[in-house]
């Protein structure tokens, strides 16, 4: 069998340092993570340099500095790896609304130092998630975002004469129910030669918890950090597997053979979309999939599957409903993205520029409009040019808060 990060060395400062300096470098489209007071703040406290030197060195690129701060940072992973004594602030929790589907989320607070440990482990078990995370596994990975996923299903649907029914499913308070021990139990499957990454993913696991009515409630994973979005894809990665294998026998003229229930599987994070010639076969496929998950990952999924055929429904997932001929936004994201640029659009006619809150609403909403067929309502709302004042704005905003920082420093 084979195993995974076998030569991945947690414990040289030199390999963390280079980690370090990524995450906080963040992504292309991303602000960052040093240009926040509280990662300067912390920056700080293991550092030699002031927050005034911090400033400036991340307003001009001083990459030698931030460097250097990177090393001192990992040093002091490394030796609390190396004592196996993590010694983590308690995870705080707050309660959030969705604002598209309504519910009400726990969200997770870690301490800046957790959030650094838990991209050291995302860093160091990335050749595992490479080789398990499957390509049509969307959600919190890189490129594989809302579009890539709706336009992942207008080509299927569209091009594809075996979509003609598909299914739909999603699991239970997926975070909460992937426990502790099933994420481990995969793990010492497949980077059994790693102890010490092991020890480190246990270790942060060990820190979801929390106090709910004086007593202690232990959790599975949670919402809002970086290491469990990871293992959350990582796990239901083996059910993805599980569906695509999934096969029935076909007699025909004589003949015997297997077929596939399904022929297209995408997930997104821990919605499952499955598209098959029939009915009954896409039904069966959930229902496996079902009882599977159940005994081998100890998740659930809702008991009333979707099933429904291409002919007479449209696809209403990720925030777009895509059908034969166009892929248009979701009536409640939709409602809510006019509403932003009718008022974007008031505002202007009496005053010179948005507000920066106003301005971020706009732009937010600008690529459900960007990536649906919505020329027509593109027009009448005068969306291109309110998003290219909005973009003016911000970019307004930010430089103003930029040559603030170091003179207050």
């Amino acid at each position: 069998m084979r195993t995974y990060c076998k030569r991945v060395d947690i414990e040289n400062p030199a390999i963390v340092s280079g980690w370090i300096f990524d995450y906080l470098h963040g992504e292309k489209n991303r602000p960052p993570k040093w240009r926040r007071k509280d990662y300067q703040l912390f920056m700080v406290e293991w550092s030699c340099y002031s927050l005034g030197e911090i400033k400036l060195a991340v307003e001009y690129h001083n990459h030698n500095i931030l460097l250097e701060i990177c090393d001192d940072i990992a040093r002091e992973v490394c030796a609390r790896i190396r004592r196996r004594d993590l010694r983590l602030a308690p995870i705080k929790f707050f309660k959030r609304i969705d604002g598209i589907s309504l519910k009400e989320r726990d969200i997770s607070h870690e301490s800046i130092m957790q959030q650094i440990m838990d991209a050291v482990a995302v860093y160091a078990l990335m050749p595992l998630f490479k080789a398990k995370i499957l390509p049509h596994q969307y959600a919190s990975i890189k490129n594989r975002g809302q579009v890539a996923g709706a336009n992942k299903i207008a080509k299927w649907i569209r091009r594809d004469k075996r979509c003609r029914y598909y299914g739909k499913a999603d699991v239970k308070k997926c975070f909460q129910s992937l426990s502790r021990r099933v994420i481990m139990r995969l793990l010492r499957r497949d980077i059994r030669k790693n102890a010490t990454l092991l020890w480190l993913v246990d270790s942060l696991l060990s820190t979801y918890w929390r106090i709910e009515n004086g007593k202690v409630v232990i959790l599975g994973l949670v919402i809002g950090t970086l290491l469990s979005q990871w293992l959350c894809n990582y796990a239901l990665s083996y059910l993805f597997r599980y569906v695509q294998g999934l096969r029935r026998t076909q007699r025909r003229r004589g003949e015997i053979r297997e077929v596939k229930l399904v022929y297209h599987i995408l997930f997104y994070m821990d919605d499952i979309f499955v598209t098959g010639l029939r009915a009954a076969d896409v039904q069966s496929a959930l229902r496996k999939a079902a009882t599977w998950a159940k005994k081998m990952l100890g998740i659930s999924l809702h008991d009333e599957f979707k099933i429904l055929g291409f002919a007479t429904n449209a696809v209403d997932m990720m925030g777009y409903v895509i059908g034969y001929e166009s892929t248009t936004i979701r009536a409640r994201i939709f409602l809510r993205a006019r509403r932003h640029y009718l008022r974007a659009a008031v505002w202007l006619r009496h005053n010179k520029r948005l507000t920066l809150r106003r301005a971020q609403n706009v732009i937010s909403y600008y690529g459900y409009f960007k990536n649906s067929d919505s020329t027509h309502i593109k027009a009448k709302l005068n969306v291109e040019t309110i998003f290219a004042v909005a973009k003016r704005n911000v970019s307004f905003y930010t430089l103003v808060n930029y040559q603030k920082g170091p003179i207050a420093a």
